[in-house]
């Protein structure tokens, strides 16, 4: 496991698609967890919040 801080440009276009979604159900904290897991590449989330798979990674478990 790694702690990355949050940049203030991930936050900042976290805040914004939060904003211009009207996706209820989606927090401020998976918009942050989606741009950060974008940006280090990663595909698959340890989770059972079903809005990363809308957002196209893969859940584990399955």
């Amino acid at each position: 496991m790694e702690v990355l801080w949050v940049e203030p440009d991930v936050h900042a276009a976290a805040v914004a698609t939060l904003l211009a979604t009207d996706q209820r159900g989606v927090s401020l904290v998976d918009w942050v967890s989606f741009a950060v897991m974008r940006r280090y590449g990663l595909r698959r989330a340890f989770t059972f919040d079903e809005g990363f798979r809308r957002q196209g990674f893969e859940l584990v478990p399955a």
